[in-house]
């Protein structure tokens, strides 16, 4: 009669087999191709290479609009029609019958807001 434990022993032991098989069957599998493996080695090296170039650009990009942002001496205010951070319909008659915004409303928006230069 067989005992439990040993078939367990005997699967882990075969699994380190496996292992070291495999690995010597990538080595030779490299070794009679070595341009094919010498390329993707390249192929993968330049892909890495710039996506972290490409990750180091856009963080520094947001770093460098963020900081001119907060630098800025001045509140910006925007005036619009249409809400842009919300999900409106700009079809939906509510929208629709909002007022325009027009160049000669900056005066009164001026003197009836005191922060604005």
């Amino acid at each position: 009669m067989n005992n439990p434990g040993e078939g367990r022993r005997r699967r882990a032991g075969s699994g380190g087999q496996h292992f070291r098989e495999a690995v010597r069957m990538a080595v030779d599998v490299m070794v009679s191709h070595k341009t094919r493996s010498s390329l993707v080695i390249l192929g993968v090296g330049i892909g890495v290479t710039v996506l972290m170039g490409m990750v180091a650009i856009l963080s520094g990009l947001g770093n460098k609009i963020q900081e001119e942002i907060t630098s800025s001496d001045r509140a910006i205010v925007t005036l619009s029609k249409y809400d842009f951070l919300t999900d409106g319909d700009p079809e939906d008659e509510r929208i629709l019958a909002r007022p325009d915004i027009l160049p000669e409303d900056a005066p009164v928006l001026q003197e009836s807001c005191e922060s604005v230069e």
